[in-house]
């Protein structure tokens, strides 16, 4: 009887473990996905909504972003005809299976990322995420503003 207990509990223990693993097809499009989802709520400014996506550490990011905001902003980005879109370009793990940094390519969005916190209309950019699986879910792990990485022609 001991060991019956004993291999159901393994067998719990084991397929909760499964189910907590950040490896594999489905973790990957699980990353993607939170990384889309937060990128486009972030980049059409829906700081509120981007939350449920990143670590708790990374609300105080949201909140000066969205401190930064100012009404000028918010008529530019009412009246822009098109929403930011965001493509997953590449994923790059760490040798941690729970840590990767997701390259992003954005196109149509309102940056808000100068020195003077002004924002500014980008027809395409690129920005990396940083991005941490914390019991089973991927969360992007902000630690500062995103920063377009995009080289200029100049």
């Amino acid at each position: 009887m001991k060991t019956f207990h004993f291999l159901i509990a393994g067998s719990l223990l084991l397929v909760g473990l499964c189910g907590t693993s950040c490896t594999g097809a489905d973790s990957e499009q699980q990353l993607k996905e939170r990384a889309t989802t937060f990128a486009t709520l972030y980049f059409n400014w829906q700081f509120s909504k981007a939350l449920s996506f990143c670590t708790p550490e990374s609300k105080k990011w949201l909140r000066y972003a969205a401190s930064q905001v100012c009404q000028n902003d918010i008529d530019t980005l009412r009246s822009k005809e098109v929403a930011a879109t965001v493509h997953v370009a590449h994923i790059q793990y760490a040798e941690s299976d729970t840590l990767a940094t997701v390259r992003l390519l954005v196109s149509d969005c309102w940056y808000m990322g100068n020195s003077d916190m002004q924002g500014t209309y980008l027809p395409q950019a690129e920005f990396t995420l940083p991005a941490v699986c914390r019991n089973g879910q991927w969360l992007i792990k902000m630690e500062g503003l995103p920063r377009n990485e995009k080289k200029s022609r100049d």
